[in-house]
């Protein structure tokens, strides 16, 4: 006995959508992948790489500035908002470069301005962090534009760790 057309066109949709749903994981991934590096380096080869970040900053203070235990200490993204003038600047990047001293790995994570864009509410990043959620610090993609390019964070831990985080 033949099956009826319509379990034919119920079994292609199915596929299709199945093959979707994996290509989709994959992309994913994929992109994933590329946004994220992690390598390990000598704590020497760590203070270069972030030497050579810091350097487009020269002196500048960050904007968030962190006790030794990651709370806030003081924010200055009002300040600076306050003193742009201007039109708003389309950003790129968010760049988080992160040192874990006991395990001797960077994290470079690039995340691209359009995907936070997307969300409307306040960059999960910022939002997650304990220090940052206790004192209630809320960052939109907006506030960040309104400000331009910028040395957001510069934090050293007392294990020996660091973070670095800024737009461009």
């Amino acid at each position: 006995m033949a099956m009826p057309r319509w379990v034919w066109a119920v079994i292609i949709v199915v596929a299709l959508f199945v093959i979707g749903i994996i290509a989709m994981a994959g992309a994913g991934i994929y992109f994933v992948t590329r946004q994220v590096q992690v390598t390990t380096a000598a704590p020497g080869d760590a203070d270069q790489r972030f030497a050579e970040a810091r350097e487009r900053f020269k002196d500048a203070k960050p904007l968030i500035e962190l006790d030794r235990d990651g709370e806030l200490l003081r924010s200055r993204l009002e300040e600076a908002q306050e003193a742009r003038t201007g039109p708003t600047t389309s950003l790129d990047t968010l760049h988080i470069l992160a040192w874990d001293a006991d395990d001797e790995r960077i994290v470079d994570v690039a995340v691209p301005f359009w995907l936070l864009r997307l969300n409307r509410g306040p960059i999960g990043q910022f939002d997650d962090a304990g220090g940052l959620r206790r004192a209630n610090l809320r960052i939109t993609a907006e506030d960040l534009e309104r400000i331009g390019p910028a040395l957001l964070v510069d934090h050293r831990a007392p294990d020996g760790g660091r973070v670095l985080v800024w737009t461009q």
